[in-house]
């Protein structure tokens, strides 16, 4: 019987563990327990994940689903390695689109002035906490450098991107240890 035997469970408990995870990052998604069985709750989750990555929403696991799962796996687990740890959280939920205002514009309107040094593809910006035309066009940039959707929004998958970007620049600069 496939319900009490661990080895035949595997692909539908790998396929809940990517989802679980992706849950944490797209707040669309719920998340759903690995424990092996696809229940209601993985037709769910699968369901969601298929909506928002415009994907036909049967709430099975074709193979195509299974794939793009997969590949989004694989960007979370670069965007959460916690060698490339973010400078700070931003919430899953949260788009900010051109013309808004919020605090973490200025943390990212810092981290992108400091990218313009020394990446000439990036755009010098002005620090005010506003989505306006440059800070826009950055953002694009990055989504496209990044193979990311180019919606020139900030929300979590570019933000986590920017601060990887950002951080990895420290991490060259580092100097060797005197001792």
């Amino acid at each position: 019987m496939i319900g009490s035997d661990p080895f035949l469970n595997q692909p539908v408990r790998s396929l809940q563990t990517m989802l679980n995870l992706l849950s944490f990052l797209e707040a669309d998604i719920p998340g759903v327990v690995p424990d092996g069985i696809f229940g209601a709750a993985t037709r769910k989750s699968v369901t969601a994940f298929q909506k928002s990555h415009g994907l036909s929403s049967t709430g099975i696991a074709d193979e195509e689903t299974f794939y793009a799962i997969v590949y989004a796996y694989d960007v979370a687990l670069e965007l959460l390695n916690p060698a490339a740890s973010n400078v700070t959280l931003f919430p899953a939920g949260l788009v900010i689109t051109a013309g808004q205002s919020h605090p973490a514009v200025f943390l990212v309107q810092g981290m992108l002035a400091v990218l313009s040094q020394v990446q000439p593809e990036f755009s010098p910006v002005t620090l005010n906490g506003i989505m306006d035309p440059a800070t826009v066009q950055n953002i694009l940039l990055l989504q496209e450098l990044s193979l990311l959707r180019k919606t020139g929004n900030l929300e979590i998958t570019t933000y986590n991107r920017l601060s990887q970007l950002y951080r990895s620049l420290f991490d060259r600069a580092a100097l060797p240890s005197q001792g």
